[in-house]
């Protein structure tokens, strides 16, 4: 389990259940391939810049990456914590052209979630991508 660890894992397990149980609209399997989705994105440009898989954690609270910020310069921040908005916004992008030519409601839920979850990520609040793109645009403006 060296790329992949689990933070309490019967309370992520439990969760999982309740959500998957209770998921009529497929919402939540639709929040949880556009996490899964969101983190690859960052595990490709984590292997890109560096040529090694990074550690990938889930918890109750979602699904993360565990990276040593001091290993990357300002730029590399910026772009690893864009990918995974980016990759969100992209697909959400994918699938508003793709409606126009075949409409359904799967696709309008899937475009939903993955604006959702870009959108939302981009908030520069405590642990999400946000947070680390204005910490890297305000050391790239100092010039650090």
């Amino acid at each position: 389990m060296k790329y992949f660890s689990w933070k309490y894992p019967f309370l992520t397990c439990l969760v999982l259940i309740v959500l998957l149980r209770r998921d009529g609209l497929a919402i939540g399997r639709m929040g949880l391939m556009a996490a899964l989705l969101h983190e690859l994105g960052h595990a490709l440009a984590y292997w890109l810049m560096t040529g090694r898989l990074p550690r990938v954690t889930l918890s109750p609270l979602g699904i993360g990456m565990e990276v040593q910020e001091s290993c990357f310069t300002p730029q590399e921040l910026l772009a690893l914590a864009a990918a995974g908005p980016g990759v969100n916004l992209t697909l959400a992008g994918l699938t508003f052209l793709a409606l126009q030519l075949r409409a359904s409601y799967g696709g309008y839920w899937f475009l939903g979630v993955n604006l959702w979850m870009g959108l939302f990520n981009l908030l520069p609040l405590g642990g999400l991508d946000g947070a680390r793109i204005l910490q890297a645009v305000a050391e790239l403006r100092r010039g650090i």
